[in-house]
């Protein structure tokens, strides 16, 4: 077949066809077929809820056609001998054919991170919203200045290193103006991420205290026990002592019980026993010790100490009540007698609420 030999734009017609059936071939199969063949796949699967399934699907979604068809047009294009300026232009295509399709699939990833991450904490959705939402805007403002630096250095060929210089001075003069709404933005994104405390959490920062009610890109504001909103800004926040009292274990509770001078000998042997007795009745409540712990300027003091189980403060509550009234219904009858100053509580007896 003497006409395949024939040349045409400097390659003949068999170099012609062997190019185009490459071109089908691979935009076909890479591009129409391949694709297909996944989604196909991946909406069969029985276990389409995964995290992996849902970003592969994601990414095949994400991979746009006109990228395969540069994709086949380039490789097609390296069999044939064409002028050098149509090869370079191919090749710049291909080059920014994929830096925008990687910045796709960079932003598919991304956004499948955010979902799984406002997932995975309910009732905390709209904060990891907005602060995922902060770093989701900054992530894909550095993808797509990546992607124009690359585009503009293959297709015009310029040295960059200027232009990167200039926009380097000019982002710390930026920085530098907007330093403070930086600071908050980085130290909410801290707290997104680290999550020191979350919404709902009743902590205390340094002598004030209340119930979280919103974390922001700003400022965390809480509701305190008075009913005043708390305004404190993200990187004051950090940078302070932050005590979380949601997450306690559970609670000590000491006192003191001070009891006569006059109580015979054999009732003070008897008054850790009775004090035992009475936080015992109680439950999700554990005793720790009494002891005799002292003689004071009126009465003699015995120092008691129990753990409730739970760290909800209306149990902490409940149980005290009741095992104080218990206290008093056991000495009155045994006939142990109350100094004046009744059941002083020590520094520790009046735990956080």
């Amino acid at each position: 077949m003497e006409y395949l030999s024939q040349i045409f734009l400097g390659n003949s017609l068999e170099s012609w066809f062997s190019a185009l059936i490459i071109f089908l071939l691979a935009y076909a199969v890479v591009g129409i077929l391949g694709r297909a063949i996944l989604l196909r796949l991946i909406h069969t699967r029985r276990d389409r809820s995964l995290p992996a399934t849902e970003l592969l699907e994601s990414l095949v979604k994400r991979t746009n056609l006109i990228f395969l068809l540069l994709l086949a047009l380039f490789i097609a294009s390296r069999t044939l001998v064409l002028p050098p300026s149509l090869s370079r232009f191919l090749e710049v295509l291909a080059v920014v054919a994929f830096v925008l399709q990687f910045v796709f699939w960079a932003l598919a990833i991304l956004d499948f991170w955010i979902r799984q991450r406002v997932k995975a904490e309910p009732g905390q959705e709209a904060v990891n919203a907005t602060t995922l939402g902060a770093v989701s805007l900054l992530a894909k403002i550095a993808l797509w200045s990546l992607a124009v630096l690359i585009i503009l250095q293959n297709v015009t060929q310029m040295d960059l290193n200027a232009l990167i210089a200039a926009l380097g001075v000019g982002g710390v003069a930026i920085a530098l103006a907007v330093q403070n709404i930086l600071s908050d933005l980085f130290s909410s994104i801290s707290i997104s991420m680290d999550k020191p405390f979350v919404l709902g959490d009743d902590i205390a920062v340094d002598d004030l205290r209340g119930t979280v009610e919103n974390i922001g890109l700003k400022s965390t504001r809480l509701r305190s026990v008075s009913g005043e909103q708390l305004i404190f800004s993200n990187s004051d926040l950090l940078s302070s002592r932050v005590q979380n009292f949601q997450r306690l274990q559970r609670r000590r509770i000491a006192f003191n019980v001070n009891v006569s001078y006059q109580t015979p000998t054999e009732k003070l042997l008897s008054i850790p026993t009775v004090l035992q007795e009475s936080i015992e009745t109680q439950k999700q409540v554990t005793f720790s010790q009494a002891y005799f712990k002292e003689f004071g300027p009126t009465a003699l003091v015995f120092e008691c100490a129990y753990f409730v189980e739970v760290p909800d403060f209306q149990v902490h509550m409940n149980a005290r009540h009741a095992i104080n009234l218990e206290i008093c219904q056991r000495f009155a009858a045994q006939g142990i007698e109350l100094a004046y100053a009744g059941m002083l509580p020590t520094a520790s007896s009046n735990p956080p609420r």
